[in-house]
């Protein structure tokens, strides 16, 4: 089992397929909890990730009450390093201008970690979030990108 820190920057937007509005830049972070099994160099598991941050959207704040991921990882242990993809749900809670907005997103990623001694670890990882949901009767596609440091404890 493993736990930690994690901050991220994001990057995403809406669309509608015609106009899309671009939610600039903004900083989440939070904690993450998980279990890897390991036979040889391969590497199963899953975690789950809770973030909280702000986002602007047009020059209006948009503050993520939380993301909450669950994901699925696998990968293989190259070196001193584990490498790996990716998978799973996630939820977004938004106030703000956006103000009460609950949106299931699926999500993707890839990340690696690297030990910093016995239990310690220090990790980059990618996630991309998307879905599709009706806002006023129209049809929607929200998506973003997650580029982040993670900071954790193997116990």
């Amino acid at each position: 089992a493993y736990g930690g820190l994690n901050f991220t920057a994001l990057k995403g937007g809406l669309s509608d397929g015609i106009d899309s509005i671009d939610f600039g830049r903004g900083l989440i972070g939070g904690g993450f909890l998980g279990y890897n099994h390991q036979a040889g160099d391969v590497v199963i598991g899953g975690e789950v990730v809770v973030n909280t941050g702000k986002a602007r959207v047009y020059g209006e704040g948009v503050n993520i009450t939380y993301v909450a991921d669950l994901r699925a990882r696998i990968g293989r242990v190259v070196g001193d390093h584990f490498v790996y993809l990716s998978g799973g749900v996630s939820a977004l809670q938004t106030s703000g201008a956006i103000r009460g907005k609950r949106v299931p997103l699926a999500n993707v990623g890839a990340g690696i970690e690297t030990p910093l001694g016995e239990a310690l670890f220090f990790g980059a990882d990618y996630t991309h979030r998307t879905t599709d949901v009706r806002v006023f009767g129209a049809p929607i596609t929200v998506g973003y990108h997650n580029i982040g440091a993670r900071i954790g404890y193997r116990f």
